[in-house]
């Protein structure tokens, strides 16, 4: 009878294979156990660190673009100046003496006498290139308030810039009493040179004020726009009605203001009167 005795080698298998299953299977199951509510929780975190991830992101992108677009319009308009001033012009000072003339009960036959009002200095900026427009600084003479005057030659227009008051009006250029910017050149060399300028009579008119403001002013060209583009700019039209008393208590605010257009090298000054709004 023969007896089965077992190897040492098959002990040895038997007895390390049973604890690493167990071990497999404890290691396996608990932590499932452990973890069936974290998932969800996570995603959640997930989620609204996206969400807010996101709106700082949007925030961030339209902060860049407005400050591109502030930059880009400071930008344009230092640049449009500085092309303006780049521009190759004339700059002088000249001194006007201005007269008119008055009635005199004395004389007879309705005669009138000449009286010399005054005097004062004007300052007159032209283009040198094309003679497009000029620009005169006069200060307030008579009743009038210190004003810019700027002659647009190309559009035909004349813009009186009150810059104490932020406003500007736009009126038809009077060529009887401005000369064409290349003659008053001519001019302003000669008086450089010891020639004056000859004495300027004072022209009264009337004018009404068109309202409302007008909204786009590029239309009257670009040396207007620089001068007034700031500021509330109105039409201005002839009031054919001629003079007349004017009401304390006008509806009209800007009634009673008056504005000399200095000289531009003609025998003539024009100064004038606004005397209501339509």
């Amino acid at each position: 009878m023969t007896i089965y005795k077992p190897k040492p080698s098959d002990g040895k298998v038997d007895v390390k294979k049973t604890p690493l299953k167990a071990a497999v299977v404890v290691d396996d199951v608990k932590p499932l156990a452990k973890s069936k509510t974290t998932p969800a929780a996570t995603v959640r975190v997930i989620q609204a660190r996206r969400r807010r991830s996101g709106l700082l992101l949007v925030g961030c992108i339209v902060l860049l673009v407005f400050i591109i677009l502030m930059v880009a319009a400071v930008g344009s308009y230092f640049l449009i100046k500085h092309l303006a001033t780049q521009k190759s012009h004339h700059v002088e000072t000249a001194e006007v003496k201005y007269y008119e003339y008055q009635r005199s009960d004395v004389m007879s036959h309705g005669e009138r006498r000449r009286v010399q009002l005054g005097s004062f200095v004007e300052t007159i900026e032209f283009d040198d290139d094309d003679f497009a427009h000029e620009r005169l600084d006069v200060p307030p003479i008579l009743e009038s308030r210190r004003s810019t005057v700027v002659h647009d030659f190309e559009k035909n227009l004349t813009a009186i810039v009150d810059r104490d008051n932020e406003r500007c009006f736009v009126m038809q250029l009077n060529r009887t009493a401005v000369k064409p910017p290349r003659s008053f050149m001519d001019l302003m060399i000669k008086y450089r040179s010891g020639y004056y300028l000859p004495d300027a009579e004072v022209v009264r008119d009337n004018y009404k004020v068109q309202l409302p403001a007008v909204d786009n002013i590029e239309s009257f060209g670009f040396y207007i726009w620089f001068d007034c583009h700031s500021y509330e700019t109105y039409r201005l039209v002839h009031d054919d009605a001629g003079p007349r008393m004017l009401s304390k208590r006008s509806a009209c605010e800007l009634a009673g203001d008056s504005y000399c257009l200095g000289n531009s090298g003609s025998s003539q000054m024009m100064c004038l009167k606004i005397t209501s709004c339509m």
